[in-house]
């Protein structure tokens, strides 16, 4: 699990730069007909995608308990494998395969000379949220991000309010025990917004730049929740309540105007 952290407003730059950069790879991979998922187009892939994440989520769990000394160690090379090579999707695609490896090679230093910054941590965060989940997104058909999604806000609710599973993986897995205004939210909570709305960029641009503003008002009603009940919350449900709402009226409005 990686995390955003910092205060509010950092939170919030990082997250809309995160669905820049999402964006930006779902226009250029629909202008190529690139797909890096196949059978995206299938409402049963979101079932499979779904099924994954409850093994993975598992296979954490069970790293927690059994490896619980070295759990973070695995987390963040994984991590640092991921930051170098979205980095190096996103600077090769958009500028040149040497520049891709220049900086997906600094950035993954930068992350290990100064892991506690919160700066370089969000930055890699953006970068693996946004890179794949424009990609991903983009293979997928909107019905396809749209079951997946809701499954997903279903889980996390269930898994914070009901088991609490959610809650001792985010602890076992990074330090959320933040002092202060500082705030953190979960790389899911980012990249499943980024997910519908890059599947929405073949079908219309506007809606899917349209579907990723409204996801940062729902991270902005996320923030406000917090402040008023003081416990942890699942963010997807509220980032989802409002981008969902949004999305469907943009889709409804661009089908009257066209």
């Amino acid at each position: 699990m990686i995390l955003f952290k910092g205060d509010e407003r950092t939170v919030v730059l990082f997250y809309l730069f995160a669905l820049v950069i999402a964006l930006s790879m779902a226009f250029w991979a629909a202008k190529t007909g690139t797909e890096v998922v196949e059978g995206g187009e299938r409402p049963e892939t979101a079932f499979e995608f779904f099924g994954w994440v409850l093994v993975y989520t598992g296979i954490f769990l069970l790293l927690i308990y059994v490896l619980k000394r070295y759990v973070r160690y695995i987390i963040f090379l994984l991590e640092l494998l991921f930051l170098f090579f979205t980095t190096y999707l996103f600077f090769g695609v958009f500028v040149s395969g040497a520049a891709g490896i220049s900086w997906g090679l600094f950035l993954v230093l930068l992350r290990l000379l100064f892991p506690g910054n919160d700066f370089i941590r969000n930055t890699s965060v953006a970068f693996i949220g946004g890179v794949a989940a424009g990609l991903v997104g983009v293979s997928f058909s909107v019905l396809t991000a749209l079951l997946l999604y809701v499954l997903l806000i279903a889980y996390d609710f269930f898994s914070v309010f009901v088991t609490g599973h959610m809650i001792k993986l985010a602890k076992g897995i990074e330090d959320v025990s933040e002092r202060g205004e500082k705030v953190a939210l979960g790389g899911g909570d980012l990249v499943l917004p980024a997910l519908l709305s890059s599947s929405l960029v073949p079908v219309s641009g506007f809606v899917g730049v349209v579907s990723a503003a409204s996801a940062v008002l729902g991270v902005l009603l996320t923030f406000r929740l917090l402040k008023r009940f003081r416990r942890p919350l699942p963010a997807l449900p509220y980032i989802g309540a409002v981008q969902l709402t949004v999305t469907a009226l943009s889709l409804s409005l661009s089908t009257l105007l066209l």
